[in-house]
């Protein structure tokens, strides 16, 4: 072989290997700071309005939970939620108040006519194992690509109780889909979370705005809305359904989630002539110290008393 033809041939073994590291996929760092803070506590407060036909339902929620990203992929992060406190409040359902408390002092569960069931933390819980292990076992989870889009399909406990326990699609309504620092603008979805006893199953397009941050921080704020002249949400109960949806959510240092607020108003005018309206609010701070921005107010727990 000819010294051309020799390095010819070296010339083009070396141009593939090169081609081969440019093709490999670079790790990419996770979303909202998981990459240096691996554990972040929140905590979450929703307040929801459901009319129906007239009647009103409200239901109020508070949760203390953790968001541990627990394995990393060179562009997919597994992010699981753990719960530390719980209490749920539903008023205005058929049979009257109803509530429930989980944290480090037990299970409460109190119904109508202030009839109170409980359990401390050492007790056998329905589904096996102690009411204390419910604070240690993953209560959702997902995994995240390094914008914040969800890749594949959230995942929820099997266990009796946690199972109920609807916080994680609301959580990821409420972190932002990040765009590139050059980007003002630009679009991305989000799964509609579970509104009331309704699971719509719709994707909800979202146009997101970079504004003014504090410091070091950034602030984001969200719209979107989705119409659909025909929509089923539950078995022969069929109509026209309008969903809007507004938020914002304040960015520390890192991209930590510092707050997000939500407000997701729908309107369902039944076939039928029903009509069922609904407002939820939600607001999830960072508990962290280096990252929050006003100091929780302690969440009801109907142990205190």
């Amino acid at each position: 072989m000819s010294r051309k033809r020799e390095r010819l041939r070296v010339w083009l073994g070396s141009a593939a290997g090169i081609a081969l590291l440019a093709c490999a996929e670079e790790p990419a760092p996770p979303p909202y700071g998981f990459a240096s803070a691996e554990e972040q506590r929140f905590r979450f407060e929703a307040e929801d309005k459901t009319t129906v036909d007239g009647t009103q339902v409200r239901v109020q929620r508070y949760a203390d939970v953790r968001l541990v990203a627990e394995s990393f992929e060179p562009r997919r992060t597994e992010l699981v939620l753990y719960l530390d406190r719980y209490y749920i409040k539903v008023e205005g359902a058929p049979g009257g108040t109803t509530e429930l408390a989980l944290s480090e002092r037990g299970l409460a569960v109190r119904g109508p006519g202030e009839e109170e069931f409980s359990l401390a933390p050492g007790d056998a819980r329905p589904g096996g194992g102690t009411v204390a292990e419910l604070r240690e076992r993953p209560v959702a989870g997902c995994e995240l690509g390094p914008d914040g889009e969800v890749a594949g399909t959230p995942w929820r406990s099997y266990d009796p109780i946690l199972s109920g326990i609807d916080l994680l699609d609301w959580i990821l309504l409420g972190f932002p889909v990040l765009g590139g620092a050059e980007s003002n603008s630009w679009q991305a979805r989000r799964t509609v979370p579970q509104l009331g006893q309704y699971k719509l199953g719709l994707e909800l397009p979202l146009r997101y705005e970079r504004v003014a941050g504090d410091g070091e921080g950034e602030r984001i704020r969200v719209s979107g809305l989705v119409q659909r002249s025909s929509l089923s949400v539950a078995p022969n109960y069929t109509g026209a359904l309008n969903l809007d949806h507004l938020g914002q959510a304040e960015l520390g240092p890192a991209g930590r989630i510092r707050e997000a607020q939500i407000e997701l108003r729908m309107r369902f005018n039944a076939d039928s002539g029903g009509l069922v309206s609904s407002q939820h609010l939600v607001r999830i701070r960072s508990l962290d110290a280096d990252d929050s921005i006003n100091s929780p107010s302690p969440a009801p727990d109907i142990f205190d008393e």
